[in-house]
């Protein structure tokens, strides 16, 4: 009988060492393509990008660059910085990994930056969460009319609080 596609992958799996090469992977090249997405999105050059963070284009270069694999938390936290978005960095089950790095489109790596996020929210764009799997979103967020946005932690607790005001 022939194994499935599913069922060979699997098996690769079972090996700790093609995990351990999995998670190397998807994360250095993850990191790499997703800079040069962000910085690509915001119509930057590397040089641009470069004196943002107060560093060098050949820095930004490297970072852009999946075998270098130096990258440190200071100098994601520099991007996060200079692009003005978040940086999540955190462990998971390997299931989680798979489902989270299978698109790797550009479309799927752009992120937008807190001010476009104000913007969509003082304009009253209430599916600011759209394109979210409901298993994904650790924070869900409803905007009432008037700005009113009720931020809840998570999706399957009732405790949430409410930001009375956005904006200005």
């Amino acid at each position: 009988m022939r194994a499935t596609v599913t069922e060979k992958f699997l098996n690769k799996f079972r090996r700790k060492a093609y995990r351990e090469a999995f998670v190397e992977n998807e994360v250095r090249t993850g990191l790499a393509y997703q800079v040069r997405v962000l910085r690509e999105q915001r119509n930057l050059s590397q040089d641009q990008l470069a004196k943002l963070m107060g560093t060098t284009q050949s820095a930004v270069s490297r970072l852009e660059d999946s075998d270098y694999g130096r990258v440190s938390l200071s100098t994601l936290f520099q991007v996060a910085k200079a692009l003005d978005v978040g940086l999540m960095a955190g462990f998971c089950g390997f299931a989680e990994m798979v489902y989270r790095t299978r698109d790797v489109s550009p479309k799927a790596l752009e992120v937008t930056s807190f001010s476009e996020e104000q913007f969509r929210i003082s304009t009253g764009d209430s599916n600011i969460m759209a394109g979210f799997p409901t298993s994904s979103i650790r924070n869900a967020i409803t905007i009432e009319p008037g700005g009113r946005a009720t931020v809840f932690p998570s999706v399957t607790t009732s405790s949430h609080f409410v930001l009375e005001t956005i904006g200005a």
